[in-house]
């Protein structure tokens, strides 16, 4: 069973708000570029 959704891109977040916003979105979903442990990983690794 679907328990949930993670999505990345900026156009698959922008279609989740939609989704959510007419009340059609039945799981819970996260966007994954707006979590404070993916900017961190980023900031910390992506450098190198």
């Amino acid at each position: 069973a679907l328990t949930g959704i993670v999505e990345e891109s900026v156009t698959g977040v922008h279609r989740l708000y939609q989704l959510s916003k007419a009340g059609k979105l039945s799981v819970p979903a996260m966007n994954v570029n707006d979590s404070v442990t993916k900017t961190k990983f980023d900031n910390l690794y992506s450098c190198r």
